[in-house]
């Protein structure tokens, strides 16, 4: 892949997790922070959430499976486990593009006892 178009795709892959992370913020400082906030506030997350959740895959798969098991974690841990996996891809994406620039920017190296 040119190298232009694989740091084009990291950086609107990192400006949507971004802007995905943020709108999740805002929406859970909005929708949880208020005093009326009843069992189904959450609900306003979900405009965030679901993209996060499908930018996270396959690491999202765990908290899709079982919701309940993270009821123990602090606010703060709940909201990194929704949050977490879209990041973790982001940081493999850029591992990965990194990689494969550097490969493909070296020369191949040819074993010295060739005759």
């Amino acid at each position: 892949m040119n190298s232009i178009r694989a740091r084009r795709l990291l950086t609107v892959h990192a400006i949507a997790v971004a802007a995905l992370t943020a709108l999740y913020g805002l929406l859970a400082a909005v929708a949880l922070g208020a005093p009326d906030a009843g069992p189904t506030s959450g609900v306003a997350l979900l405009p965030a959430w679901l993209p996060l959740t499908l930018l996270g895959m396959p690491w999202s798969l765990v908290f899709c499976a079982n919701p309940y098991a993270f009821d123990g974690l602090s606010e703060f841990g709940h909201h990194a486990v929704i949050v977490g996996p879209a990041w973790l891809n982001l940081a493999i994406h850029a591992v990965v593009s990194r990689v494969r620039a550097a490969r493909s920017e070296s020369p191949p190296q040819m074993p010295a006892d060739l005759p």
